[in-house]
C-alpha cells in the first residue's frame, strides 16, 4: 500500500512552513536598506503557484502587527482587487503563496531601487526553493523585470506567455518554474473601474487555466 496523498501533503506542508518561519525570522531582522516593516509572504507553501508583488504598501503599514502582503486596512485597495480576482476564479487566497519582491516598505511608496531588489533576493530565492512553485506570477513590472534580471537563463524565452526559469536550490541544483507576468492590480484601479473589471477576469482566467499542485 502506498502512502496516501493526504500524509504526502501534510508532511511537505510542515516542512516547508518550518523553513519558512525560520526565513520570516531573518527578513524581519535585516537591516540592509531600508529601516522600517518587513514581512515573507503568507499563505499555503504547498499550492504549487507564487504570486510576487512589488513591496509592503504604506497600507500595509496601517495594519498593526500584521505586515502581511496585499493585507491593508478596511478600505478598498490593490489587495481587494487581486482578491476577488481569486476569489472568482474558484480559489481561496490563502491557498496560495503570496510574496513580494522586496520584502521591505519604501516610503512614500517609492518605486523600488535596484540595490533593494539586489539586498532582499537572497530572502526570495530562498524563499521560492523552498516552496518549489510549478507557476510565478509576476504582479507588475518591477516585480518581473527583478526576478528575471537575477533568474537569467539560456532557457528563458521573452516572447512566451509561460518563460521557464530555473530556481537555485541549497544543493546546488535547480528545479523549473512556470513563469507569467500581468500588471500590478493597483495599475488597474489607477485606470478606472472599467479596467479594473477588465483586469479581474484577465487574472481570473489566468488562475483557472493553472492546475493544482502534483505530490509524488
Amino acid at each position: 500500500m502506498k502512502r496516501t496523498s493526504s500524509k504526502i501533503r501534510i508532511i511537505h506542508r510542515e516542512n516547508r512552513n518550518h523553513l519558512l518561519d525560520d526565513l520570516s525570522f531573518k527578513i524581519r531582522e535585516c537591516h540592509k536598506c531600508i529601516d522600517g516593516d518587513r514581512a515573507c509572504g503568507f499563505g499555503d507553501p504547498i499550492s504549487g503557484i507564487v504570486l510576487i508583488g512589488q513591496s509592503l504598501h504604506r497600507c500595509c503599514r496601517e495594519t498593526p502587527r500584521q505586515q502581511i502582503p496585499f493585507i491593508g486596512p478596511m478600505h478598498v485597495d490593490s489587495g481587494d482587487v487581486l482578491f476577488k480576482a481569486i476569489e472568482e476564479a474558484g480559489r481561496r487566497v490563502e491557498d496560495l503563496w503570496i510574496t513580494n519582491i522586496v520584502k521591505c516598505h519604501p516610503n512614500s511608496n517609492a518605486p523600488n531601487k535596484v540595490e533593494w531588489v539586489d539586498s532582499c533576493f537572497s530572502f526570495l530565492e530562498r524563499e521560492l526553493a523552498i516552496i518549489k512553485p510549478e507557476y510565478i506570477i509576476c504582479l507588475g513590472k518591477q516585480a518581473k523585470d527583478g526576478l528575471l534580471t537575477h533568474l537569467s537563463s539560456p532557457k528563458r524565452k521573452v516572447g512566451e506567455m509561460f518563460r521557464r526559469v530555473l530556481i537555485p536550490l541549497i544543493d546546488e541544483q535547480v528545479f523549473e518554474a512556470k513563469l507569467v507576468s500581468i500588471t500590478h492590480p493597483s495599475w488597474a484601479m489607477r485606470n478606472g473601474d472599467e479596467t479594473t473589471r477588465s483586469w479581474i477576469k484577465e487574472f481570473r482566467d489566468l488562475l483557472r487555466s493553472l492546475p493544482p499542485a502534483n505530490f509524488d
